[in-house]
């Protein structure tokens, strides 16, 4: 004769719901932690660190735009927020990593703007706008204007010492 070497076991799944009388709310801040994005720069940034704190009562997939905009109000790159639709639940924190990819070509020195729009998916309303200039200048063109400074500077000079032998 065989033995069988069988068992019964059993498991026990428990379902609960919470009813809750507040009202579910999103609400982000928002800081700009980049320490790779100077005030002064040869070539716009090509990527941006953000930290998202969920500061709301529910969990939220924060979603939103950062544009570059110049002096004249032109976008010359954008990046969108979020693109893994990562999860912050409440009281936390998440550090997120924006991708910044040209629109135009720029001009060769403007002054750039990160305007940061932040929203949640379930609702429009939860907004917060982050800014931060920095200054883009095209390395000739800078040696450009440095030389024509220079050359400005010789001719006064040249004028005033010129002025000065005659009296």
């Amino acid at each position: 004769s065989k033995k069988s070497n069988t068992s019964i076991s059993g498991s026990l799944a428990v379902l609960v719901f919470f009813r809750s009388d507040s009202k579910a709310t999103a609400k982000y801040t928002l800081t700009q932690d980049s320490p790779n994005v100077p005030t002064f720069m040869t070539r716009p940034p090509e990527e941006i660190s953000l930290t998202i704190e969920n500061v709301g009562n529910t969990y939220g997939i924060p979603r939103g735009e950062v544009k570059v905009v110049n002096v004249l109000g032109s976008t010359v790159a954008r990046g969108i927020i979020n693109v893994d639709s990562v999860r912050i639940v409440p009281s936390s924190s998440k550090k997120i990593f924006v991708k910044i990819i040209p629109v135009d070509a720029p001009l060769p020195a403007y002054m750039g703007v990160f305007d940061v729009v932040l929203r949640d998916d379930r609702q429009v309303s939860v907004r917060n706008v982050f800014r931060k200039s920095f200054f883009v200048i095209d390395p000739i063109f800078a040696a450009g204007l440095i030389v024509g400074f220079l050359v400005f500077i010789s001719a006064i000079l040249f004028i005033r010492i010129k002025y000065a032998k005659r009296k």
